[in-house]
């Protein structure tokens, strides 16, 4: 705001003084205006799954765990010595195994110290046995060689439920550590060791081997496959770490890891599912087995064209450069049909008949032709119009599922369906708690858990590294569980497309929207150029480097030489792609977009010089264009201009002239309830346990409809009924009023087809005898 308002008094000093001034001034304020908007650079970032796996795992430890990595060396050094009778790297693969399954085996001791030893020598194990390690690439590859080694050992069940028991346990201790001043690194010890040890395995398992054996290629498969079922008794990891986190959000507040449970939920999700390259194979899958057209489908890396090069006229260069693949809907071409014929013919059919063009000028039948080669119907509208044809046909024609064609993601929502809101209210939770644009309330979660100190510093320096360990903390935080989001988000809508309305839609009610706006309405360009990290204290740079105890300002201050936070920028994009994910197709959901006031919000993210981030702002600049006024977009014509130039469109698509037919203010809350009542009755089809009464199985229905109908007056009148006591002691008053004074034999019904009473005083009807009646 400073520099604003000396930009002005400069401005006023220049007008007012211009012939005192010298002739350069004018041209130098100029220049420094440019150099202050130009000063984001093009950042060289590629968009992936994860960063990779060193950095991956040195985000995994905070700063002040740096203290137990020499206690792991140390009982680690112990034990091998101990079991296996020498150093690690000299051992035979046979005494390794045997070693594993060693430790292992005093996993399920009963002695809290026996089974504490264990736990950190097996981690040790897992950060490659640093101590007979010369550098970080010897380091890294003995720990991936250590994962595999573990995984083929079944360590992945014990672990599992280990996890489960020190959850449990630290559940149950909640209310030691409710009483301390302050919960610190110190009160979650042994779930902090067990996810750790867990998070590790399954990020050296996500990432192949450069070199792998046939065993070592079916081991990780293996780890895979397993990864998503249940274990033992226990249900999969993944809800177990959603069940940790409700927990953690509840008034009471375990001191639970928060952070390595996130990182651990986000990897199991990946690992068990896939990244972006399977879910792209999947959809082809889909659309092939659908019967669909295979279309090109992967993440979006145009290049950034600066909005002023763009002709606003579209000539043919700039059609030429247009996105490719121009689309159409079914239903766009069928109301462009209507409106044709009730503008030329008279009149507009009932049924979708875009075959009939009678009476329609040559140019628009082109027009309709054009269109029609185009037509491109998704995967969610062919889901949506397979599930409306069951439930049509339920009565006449067996259920028979054919979409359950990737098991992990069908097997994962199925596990999370019975709490599935209350696991996308926790993370909205953690999202919003790790937030540095909210301020803290009274009643918010403390997520530091598992980053403070027990003894808090006392020098400036201890403070600074404090300072950076908590925003590290926070950002890590952000990128594990925007990434989390965007997962479940992907999968599901391959899967089937009511799955991914059933989370979109809780999303919503939990304030997501407002969430993510509220996120990215800060000064974005520094939030993703900002450098919260401390090179020689990251895992295993510790180890090595050996600075960790002549840590001085300058070394916290120095950082990496890139422009950009990958874990920031990449967390932004995460939340630009569920935010447009949300409110696609949605007129609903793209009105609180405009009432929230996103588009300055928007406008200010692209200043961030990224291709794939400035994509998704456009798009969603897109989706809200036709609210906004003239006004609007008479002032914004090189957003509009950049919207045309990289956005993909559709061949009738009108967004930027307001003519939109489908979005009617009064029709928003009827989509939306319509739509929960569909993803309600394919929940209860497909998931309840029993028939729904909505609906029910076919077989059931057609053997009910088939039943012999009893016509006969004798056999209907012999039956027995049984009447109520009330009904019995009120007989006489009954046959006095409604038999002897009615005015008719036959049975007096109202609109929705009850019986009612023929009383002269029809107000005391629920005061009557025979009221019961009406209430049956």
């Amino acid at each position: 705001m400073e520099a604003v308002a000396a930009e002005g008094r400069d401005d006023e000093l220049l007008s007012g003084t211009q012939r005192r001034a010298p002739s350069g001034l004018k041209d130098i304020l100029k220049r420094q205006r440019q150099d202050s908007e130009n000063e984001s650079p093009d950042l060289n970032f590629v968009y992936a799954d994860a960063d990779t796996v060193e950095v991956e795992i040195s985000e995994l430890y905070s700063y002040t765990e740096s203290e137990d990595f020499a206690l792991n060396q140390t009982v680690g050094d112990e034990d091998i010595s101990k079991h296996v009778g020498g150093r690690w790297r000299e051992a035979s693969v046979r005494n390794r195994k045997r070693f594993i399954q060693v430790l292992l085996n005093q996993l399920e001791l009963a002695c809290v110290d026996k089974r504490t030893r264990a736990v950190r020598s097996m981690l040790y194990l897992i950060q490659g046995v640093f101590g007979e390690c010369t550098d970080e690439a010897e380091q890294h590859v003995m720990a991936q060689r250590n994962a595999y080694l573990l995984a083929s050992q079944g360590g992945l069940e014990q672990l599992v439920e280990l996890l489960v028991m020190e959850l449990g346990i630290a559940q149950n201790s909640e209310g030691l550590a409710a009483k301390k001043p302050a919960v610190t690194l110190s009160d979650n010890v042994h779930t902090r060791l067990c996810c750790s040890i867990l998070y590790s395995l399954i990020e050296y398992m996500r990432v192949p081997l450069v070199d792998p054996t046939q065993e070592e290629t079916a081991v990780r498969e293996q780890f895979i496959t397993e990864l998503g079922q249940p274990c033992g008794n226990n249900p999969c990891l993944a809800v177990i770490c959603f069940d940790a986190l409700v927990q953690f959000c509840s008034a009471l507040m375990p001191p639970f890891p928060i952070r390595k449970l996130v990182l651990l939920l986000w990897k199991t999700v990946l690992v068990s599912l896939g990244g972006l390259q399977v879910q792209a194979s999947r959809m082809q899958e889909a659309r092939k087995k659908a019967g669909l057209p295979a279309v090109e489908y992967s993440v979006e890396t145009v290049p950034a064209v600066p909005a002023e090069t763009m002709p606003i006229g579209h000539d043919a260069s700039s059609i030429r450069n247009h996105p490719a693949g121009l689309k159409a809907r079914k239903r766009d071409v069928d109301a462009f049909i209507n409106q044709a014929r009730a503008k030329y013919v008279g009149f507009v059919m009932d049924n979708a008949d875009s075959a009939t063009l009678a009476g329609l000028p040559q140019p628009i039948r082109d027009s309709i032709s054009v269109m029609s080669d185009h037509i491109y119907q998704s995967l969610g509208e062919y889901q949506t119009e397979e599930e409306e044809k069951r439930t049509e046909n339920r009565l006449t024609q067996p259920i028979v599922e054919l979409d359950s064609i990737h098991q992990p993601t069908e097997d994962l929502y199925a596990a999370m369906l019975p709490h599935l809101p209350q696991y996308m209210i926790a993370l909205l939770k953690i999202l919003l708690a790790a937030a540095t644009t909210v301020k803290a309330k009274n009643d918010s979660i403390n997520i530091l858990v598992d980053v403070l100190p027990e003894e808090m510093p006392t020098t400036v320096v201890q403070s600074m590294k404090l300072g950076i360990d908590v925003n590290r903390h926070k950002e890590v935080i952000i990128k594990a569980t925007s990434a989390l989001l965007l997962l479940l988000l992907k999968h599901t809508k391959v899967n089937h497309v009511f799955q991914f309305e059933f989370i979109c839609q809780h999303l919503v009610f939990a304030n997501c929207i407002p969430l993510i706006l509220k996120f990215l309405n800060q000064n974005i360009s520094a939030f993703v150029s900002v450098r919260n990290s401390i090179n020689d204290l990251d895992f295993p740079q510790f180890l090595f480097s050996g600075a960790g105890a002549e840590l001085t300002a300058e070394s916290l201050e120095a950082g990496s030489d890139k422009p950009f936070c990958w874990r920031n920028l990449f967390s932004c994009i995460n939340l630009l792609r569920i935010l447009q994910k949300l409110v696609k197709w949605k007129h609903s959901r793209t009105m609180m977009l405009v009432v929230f006031k996103s588009s300055p919000i928007l406008k200010r993210a692209m200043k961030v010089k990224h291709p794939l981030m400035q994509l998704y702002i456009l798009k969603l600049l897109k989706l809200q264009a036709r609210y906004l006024g003239k006004i609007w977009r008479k002032s914004n014509m090189k957003v509009l201009a950049s919207i045309y130039h990289r956005v993909r469109h559709r061949l009738n698509d009108d967004w930027a002239f307001g003519n939109d037919l489908e979005a009617r203010p009064w029709d928003f809350q009827a989509v939306e309830v319509a739509m929960r009542h569909r993803v309600e009755l394919f929940n209860g089809r497909r998931y309840n346990e029993g028939p729904s009464e909505e609906d029910p199985p076919a077989n059931d229905v057609m053997a009910d409809l088939l039943q012999k109908v009893d016509n006969n007056p004798i056999s209907c009148m012999g039956q027995d009924v049984s009447l109520p006591q009330h009904f019995r002691e009120n007989y006489e008053a009954w046959l006095r009023e409604e038999v002897y004074h009615g005015t008719s034999c036959l049975p007096n019904l109202d609109e929705s087809g009850l019986l009612v009473t023929r009383s002269h005083n029809r107000d005391s009807d629920e005061t009557s005898p025979w009221s019961w009646v009406k209430s049956t």
